[in-house]
């Protein structure tokens, strides 16, 4: 019974993210549909979020940790 209950949860949280990806304009094929979404995204933006967007920190997995912390402190910094 318990393994039942398990499996019906698990079933459960498949059909909700399938259906937010169903929902996802990111995946419609109407271009305006998804370009007034982005649209709508990006007007609720702070100036300092937009100017975020046209940064990218390179992060690196094979690096130690002193390439994490720094990375670290470049987020917390902005």
């Amino acid at each position: 019974m318990r393994y039942m209950s398990l499996i019906f949860i698990c079933f459960c949280v498949q059909i909700n993210l399938a259906q937010d990806l169903l929902n996802s304009p990111l995946l419609s094929e109407d271009p305006i549909n998804q370009k007034r979404w982005v649209d709508s995204l990006y007007n609720a933006m702070s100036i300092d979020e937009k100017i975020g967007q046209l940064y990218m920190v390179q992060v690196y997995s094979n690096k130690g940790k002193a390439h994490k912390d720094a990375i670290i402190k470049l987020i917390k910094n902005k």
